[in-house]
Order: structure tokens, then sequence, then C-alpha cells
């Protein structure tokens, strides 16, 4: 008998230890349950926080976001890991640690590689205050995030432009390039008993090349006051919006030779934009103003959402996806061309859908 009690506080004790504070918080990896719903456009999250800034992962078989723990004080966000057409969750990746309780850490802006990494923002504030203790740009092994280097803090400073307070749009070119959005952030208070409105808005379009022991930053010319930033077909080139623009502009990288794409007009204002082969994915129109801004003290680009816009390059044609009457931000087009998940906003929360490309 005591040898058997002996053998079950052993075993009470290695699970203890198994789940301390110290450990950062995930959710066991399952078969997932779902999706829950078989109609589109389909409700992919039902958080009361903020779910945010979806990715793909580059064999389609998941999404990644960030998803704000409002069953807690601290409201972390965490990488949240969705199958592709929803249902349960797969994972969930926190700093879980004991020390980080009065702190609200956030994990934001991921994109996953095929090179089996995922760069994103990270930055941790004291509970309830608007400015970060620190925010950084994070490159980590995509099945260990936490485990990461940091390649940059923010805010930093850009030669003839305002600070980099913030990051967005970060995507990959090659298994050691990436790009991203450097953004302005500010706040304005209308009145005491109300929260503060944050402004964020992109300022510049920035190059990153990842070395053995360190990264090189390159600001790109002509990209001031840019709003979303994409991928091209090759390492050599990318598509990016500009503030109160309708159009989308090509760069090659390695002449700086600039052309437009696609000019969506009458239709407004184009942002967060994506080109996956032949398809063109951008949010045009909708709630949104480009303005001088005397809060930041720069002109900016508020943004409520937009319908999808789907251009097809190869025949030219111009398709507004079935949106419900819903208005969407950050859509992400899937490797297969088929499936675009993107953020839509009720009553101040933000939620993923997923639509269909015809």
């Amino acid at each position: 008998m005591r040898a058997r009690a002996r053998a079950a506080l052993v075993a009470a004790a290695a699970a203890l230890a198994a789940c301390a504070h110290r450990d950062p918080f995930r959710v066991p990896e399952e078969e997932p349950r779902g999706p829950f719903d078989a109609v589109y456009p389909r409700r992919l999250t039902f958080n009361q926080g903020q779910d945010l800034a979806p990715s793909w992962l580059p064999d389609g078989s998941a999404i990644v976001y960030s998803l704000e723990r409002v069953d807690r004080a601290d409201h972390d966000r965490c990488l949240a890991f969705l199958p592709a057409e929803g249902g349960s969750l797969r994972r969930v990746v926190c700093n879980r640690r004991s020390v980080a309780d009065d702190s609200t850490d956030a994990y934001e802006e991921p994109a996953p590689g095929a090179n089996g990494l995922i760069a994103y923002q990270r930055s941790s504030a004291n509970v309830g205050f608007l400015s970060y203790r620190f925010r950084e740009l994070v490159v980590a092994p995509l099945d260990s995030p936490l485990n990461g280097r940091a390649l940059r803090s923010l805010p930093y400073g850009v030669p003839g432009a305002a600070f980099h307070y913030a990051l967005s749009h970060i995507r990959w070119l090659t298994d050691s390039t990436l790009v991203y959005l450097g953004d302005l952030l500010g706040y304005e208070k209308h009145r005491q008993d109300q929260p503060a409105d944050t402004i964020v808005s992109g300022l510049k379009v920035m190059l990153v090349t990842l070395r053995s022991g360190d990264a090189v930053f390159q600001p790109l010319a002509g990209t001031d006051y840019a709003t979303s930033v994409s991928a091209g077909e090759s390492a050599d080139d990318i598509y990016y919006t500009m503030g109160g623009d309708a159009r989308v502009f090509r760069r090659v990288l390695s002449t700086g030779a600039t052309t437009v794409t696609w000019d969506f007009g009458a239709s407004g204002i184009a942002r967060d934009i994506q080109v996956e082969g032949d398809r063109l994915v951008a949010v045009v129109g909708g709630d949104v103003t480009f303005t001088y801004e005397a809060a930041v003290g720069e002109f900016a680009q508020r943004d409520g959402g937009g319908k999808i816009h789907v251009v097809d390059l190869t025949n030219g044609t111009d398709t507004v996806l079935d949106d419900g009457g819903r208005l969407y931000r950050h859509p992400a087009l899937s490797p297969s061309g088929t499936r675009i998940v993107a953020e839509s906003y009720a009553n101040r929360e933000a939620d993923l859908w997923l639509l269909v490309v015809p």
C-alpha cells in the first residue's frame, strides 16, 4: 500500500509540473470538430472579443489569426489555429507565464511561411494602459511560435519619414525575405467617459532580409502613406495600395519600376491587397476616409471596412463577392484561390467569415 501511495504522489507531482504556470498556454491538439455551418458566407469565429488579421497556412489546411481572450482580465491576444472550413480550434498559443498576469501580451499580424517559420508582431503593455512597454517584429518556428527571435524593436525611425510605432500586412517573399507595412499609431479621446479611438494607418513599405545573425531593413522609396502590401509572382515584385487611392501598384524591386496593375475608379479607395497567381483580392469603398489627423500630426486612413473585390488579371473581370450586407477588412486568399477569410465588424466586435471565390 505504501508503495502504491508513493507512486500516486509521484504521478500527481508530475502532472502538476506539466501544467506549471511557466509553460505557455496551449489548447491540446485534437481531431477538429465542425464546421458548425454549411452556408457561405460562413461565420467562423464567435468570440466576444476581436478576431483579427487572418492568414492561411501554406498548405491551406488551417487559418491562423490573432484572438483576444475576453475570459481574462488582461485581454491577451493569442495566436489561434482554426481548420480551413471552420469548427473547433486546433490550437491556441498565449503567454501564460504567471509573471505576465499583470500585462496584456499581444501576438498579432501572424504570417506563416513555407519555410516552417512564422513572423508576427509581439508586444506587451500594463493592463489597462494604451502605451506598450515593448513591441517587436518576431520570427519563430511555426510549431513553437514563442521560441523566436526579435528582429527589430518599435518604435524606430525612418530617414525623412515619421516613426513607425506598429506594423501590419507581413508577407513572406522568399524563405529569407519579408515585406511589411510600417504604421503610425495614435489615440484620440473625444469624451472622458468614453474609450479613446485608436488611429492606425500605413506610413511606408519595408523590406527585410534575414541573415544568420541579424536582419537588414530597407524602406521602399515612393511608398509614403501606403495602406497595404502583397507578395507578387516572384521574389522580385510586390503589389501595394496608397492612402485615398483607388489604384493597385506593382513594383519591381530590382529596378524600382512601378506600374498600375488595376484601377477600381469610382468603386472607391482600394486597400488590403493580396495577389495569388492571376487573382487579385482587395477591399474597396465602404466606410473609409483618408484625411489629415491632427491627433497624430499625419495623414491617416480610417477604415471601417468595405466590399471584397476579386479581379481576374487574365481576362480583366472584377467580381464583388456576396457579402450578406457586411463590410470586411483584411481578406486572406487561400493557397487554392477558392476561399477567402476576412474580418467583419458588428457592435465593435470583429469576427472572421469565410467566403467562396467564384
